[in-house]
């Protein structure tokens, strides 16, 4: 994983923070002087990075009742396309509602000459200091806004964080060149956007391993981040079910949990879990002796050479 010396997105992170907060003020501008327009809904588009954060129907179905009662208080924000048509930045839910509403048409702020990078970014900061954001969308969006800020692709940005996890526990011994200034980056846009530390968004990465039953426990019933990682170690589906239940109806602590968790029977919970990997890990090392690889055929010392590298690999890059 190489990054440039200073200077290489350092100038462009600041170029492109400034753009998103000259378009967000322009926003804010226009909205305060009612400068908005009416635009017909059939001819909005989604954006090429579609909204990944979830929404309840039940809120959908409110706003639009709303609508029809007091009519809408806030436009929605899009800019316009080579084609005439009209691609959304902010209002994904307000677009829905109006659809419900059977609405054809919804005020709108129409902005020109803005860039994919800067419409994505307006899009995710919007999101982000939503009032109701979990953490599981929450830790998708920054994801994306850091991946589009630094210029570098998601999964590298991943790889990026639980080096940097890895490096704060001692388990890695240094980082390579170009990583401390990304490190820096990183820590100003999460300060700016989310205001937590890189320690805390490394430790939300682990949202990115939640079932999608978990996930939907914490965008509908509240159920906490904490208890949602140690309910995702849960393999049987029942067992599962019943623990979410129980954890949303008695809103317990993560001890709490960890003791019903580890009151199941073995079977029933996902040896993928972190004790799990870490015992397994110890029957093979201690089974791994210059005595049974020698005895080995040429073409398993092979295969297990090549699973040592796989391993050697994962653990310098988590």
């Amino acid at each position: 994983m190489k990054f440039e010396r200073k200077g290489a997105f350092a100038a462009v992170v600041e170029e492109e923070n400034a753009k998103v907060e000259a378009a967000l003020k322009e926003v804010e501008k226009r909205v305060s002087t009612n400068d908005v327009v009416m635009i017909d809904i059939d001819m909005i588009t989604n954006p090429k990075k579609h909204d990944r954060v979830g929404y309840s129907q039940s809120t959908i179905n409110e706003m639009a009742l709303s609508f029809n009662e007091v009519g809408q208080l806030q436009p929605i924000v899009v800019r316009t396309l080579p084609s005439g048509k009209y691609e959304r930045i902010i209002g994904f839910r307000r677009i829905l509602a109006a659809k419900e509403a059977k609405w054809g048409q919804i005020k709108a702020i129409v902005l020109d000459n803005i860039s994919d990078d800067i419409a994505a970014l307006m899009m995710l900061s919007e999101n982000m200091h939503r009032e109701d954001p979990n953490i599981y969308d929450q830790t998708i969006k920054l994801i994306e806004f850091i991946s589009i800020s630094m210029g570098i692709g998601e999964e590298e940005l991943i790889k990026l964080l639980y080096r940097f996890r890895n490096f704060d526990s001692n388990r890695l011994d240094g980082l390579e060149e170009g990583e401390k200034e990304a490190r820096e980056k990183i820590e100003i846009i999460l300060e700016r956007t989310a205001k937590i530390t890189l320690r805390t968004m490394s430790d939300r990465l682990r949202v990115l391993s939640l079932d999608e039953d978990i996930i939907h426990a914490m965008r509908e019933r509240g159920l906490s981040y904490i208890n949602a990682v140690e309910i995702n170690k849960v393999k049987n589906d029942e067992s599962r079910r019943v623990l979410l239940e129980r954890a949303i109806e008695e809103r317990p602590s993560k001890n709490e949990v960890i003791a019903w968790v580890k009151a199941l029977k073995p079977d029933e919970v996902t040896e993928n879990s972190k004790e799990g990997v870490v015992e397994m890990a110890k029957k093979l090392t201690k089974g791994i002796t210059a005595k049974s690889i020698k005895n080995l055929a040429k073409a398993d010392q092979d295969k297990l050479m090549d699973y040592l590298k796989k391993i050697d690999e994962i653990l310098k890059n988590q």
